[in-house]
């Protein structure tokens, strides 16, 4: 019995010792755990525009670049790359499988054949693939000297839209060639499959144009957004390339033409100067503002030298601009955008996916807006 007491006694102990050792080292982890510093919030670690450092890192897209359809079936091929006029659409809540959806076009060497509508996905809005399955790009180049160009794309009714003008493209109905520019979309629910395009409207070469098209909807409208060349009298912000919109009930309903609805947007300064013009834009809706990001040209010009300018309004038809480039850098070209929280009230951040003519490429860049407004002109 003794010996039984023994033996019971010295196996308590040494559990008793057992268990305070795993209490002291459970306490150690919690406490190691604790000195661990939780990760900032993204935009606590984001540097306001002014002092932010613009990425040089080119943006990479599968090469899936090809041309006009060939005599024995097979496509024309590039031998360079070289990609433009992106338009990212941000899902909080990922649709099939993705945060982030884009619509570019490939532009290498500046050769318009390779210019067609094609579509990527991200999770990150740095790292992009093809979605499974996609036969890209989504429209093939029509016949020479047709091409197609300025990519937007729209998320209505569980449907992604790709919009893009068109010159010299086929009607999908008769099958010939139109003459003149085109505004055409496509749709899918998965991002793969991609519907018969569909031309909404047509217009002439001269007088009056729809360039980088900006597509939104609110309330039940829709809004269309364009560069229109060929104005007759120059305004405060442009020379001959002004910025117009058309509201309609149905985008299928958008008309170029300015006895229709195309009405002129006003932008009351000049902050590109007077030796710069509209080019390119895209528009989104934010806090219940809308903002645009316009790329200059110099006037008259075709996209040369140009830079990126950002602007806010309360209506969606009169713009307030910063003062200054939002990017220091020349020869920018249509970009993209998408804004979201700063912990500081009335204070923005942006993803930018700014793209470069020198070379074709696309670079991604993420900053704070504050002060951006409130800065002076130079």
């Amino acid at each position: 019995m003794k010996v039984l007491n023994f033996i019971v006694k010295k196996n308590f102990r040494n559990a008793f010792v057992v268990c305070l050792c795993a209490v002291q080292l459970l306490a150690s982890c919690r406490k190691d755990e604790r000195a661990v510093p939780k990760p900032m919030p993204v935009d606590e670690e984001l540097k306001p525009f002014k002092d932010y450092k613009f990425s040089k890192e080119v943006l990479v897209f599968p090469d899936v670049v090809i041309g006009r359809l060939k005599s024995d079936g097979t496509y024309n091929k590039s031998s360079t790359i070289g990609w433009t006029h992106p338009s990212v659409k941000y899902f909080e809540k990922k649709w099939n499988n993705h945060q982030y959806w884009m619509a570019i076009t490939p532009y290498p060497s500046g050769v318009n054949e390779y210019e067609n509508p094609t579509i990527f996905c991200s999770d990150d809005g740095k790292s992009w693939k093809e979605p499974g399955g996609i036969d890209n790009p989504i429209e093939k180049a029509p016949p020479a000297p047709g091409y197609n160009s300025d990519v937007n794309l729209l998320f209505d009714n569980g449907k992604l839209y790709c919009f893009w003008r068109g010159m010299e493209t086929v009607d999908p109905v008769n099958h010939k060639v139109i003459n003149g520019r085109t505004l055409l979309y496509k749709s899918s629910v998965d991002g793969v499959h991609w519907s018969e395009k569909k031309v909404i409207t047509t217009w002439n070469y001269l007088g009056i144009d729809l360039i980088a098209p900006a597509i939104l909807k609110e309330s039940n409208r829709y809004f269309c957004y364009g560069v229109c060349t060929g104005e007759t009298t120059p305004g405060a912000y442009y020379t001959n390339y002004a910025i117009r919109r058309s509201e309609v009930s149905s985008f299928d309903d958008v008309k170029v033409d300015r006895d229709k609805g195309y009405q002129l947007v006003n932008i009351a300064t000049r902050p590109w100067g007077e030796n710069e013009e509209p080019w390119h834009i895209e528009v989104k809706k934010f806090r219940e503002k809308w903002y645009m990001m316009v790329s200059t040209t110099y006037n008259n010009q075709y996209g040369n030298g140009g830079r990126l300018f950002f602007g806010f309004s309360n209506d969606g038809i009169s713009f307030t601009f910063g003062a200054k480039p939002i990017c220091p850098l020349t020869n920018c070209y249509k970009s993209s955008f998408e804004l979201y929280e700063n912990k500081k009230p009335g204070v923005s951040n942006i993803k930018l996916w700014r793209t470069s003519s020198s070379p074709w490429a696309v670079y991604f860049d993420e900053f704070s807006l504050e002060g951006y407004f409130d800065q002076s002109p130079v």
